[in-house]
């Protein structure tokens, strides 16, 4: 969507909107902070301004009746409260507590790995999980997985080693 070139970004918008409200479809406009940031963002240009005045100009356009629009930020705060007043349903999903932690780790390794030590696996899941997002975790998960597989490790068992500095690194950078 978001182009170099001077205009552009709103010309792709534009299709976009009018392709879906043609066509009865649903936008889902992932990392929706990086079109729609806040007008007085200090280091913005004039291009991303105006690309959220056509983003206002195209929620208005489209009928309701033909088009559903979902976006999605971690960066709410970086969104233009006009774009944000524009969406009918806005829905939080908070971070993983430790129940939800265990969930998620059950659901993606499905009983087909074991951690090499489950205290160190539960001292990780109350303390470098906490405060990370669901898909972090599971990314840093299967990473873990991964580098047991490429390590030459018995491919069944997650090192928590691993898996730890893995997630340290996530939480640094």
């Amino acid at each position: 969507i978001i182009s170099s070139k001077l205009g552009e970004t709103s010309k792709n918008l534009t299709q976009i909107f009018k392709t879906a409200d043609r066509e009865k479809a649903i936008i889902f406009l992932d990392e929706f902070d990086s079109l729609g940031k806040i007008r007085d963002y200090d280091q913005d240009h004039g291009e991303m301004k105006r690309v959220v005045n056509t983003i206002l100009q195209l929620f208005d356009f489209v009928s309701q009746d033909t088009i559903i629009i979902i976006a999605a930020t971690n960066q709410l705060q970086m969104i233009d409260e006009a774009l944000i007043r524009r969406f009918d349903l806005s829905i939080k999903i908070d971070l993983p507590n430790s129940e939800q932690i265990h969930a998620l780790i059950q659901y993606t390794i499905k009983d087909r790995f074991v951690f090499d030590n489950e205290e160190t696996k539960e001292s990780i899941i109350n303390s470098e999980c906490k405060s990370l997002s669901y898909y972090i975790i599971k990314r840093t998960l299967l990473n873990a997985i991964k580098r047991n597989i490429l390590d030459g490790y018995n491919d069944n068992v997650i090192r928590t080693d691993i898996w730890r500095k893995l997630l340290n690194d996530k939480r640094i950078g």
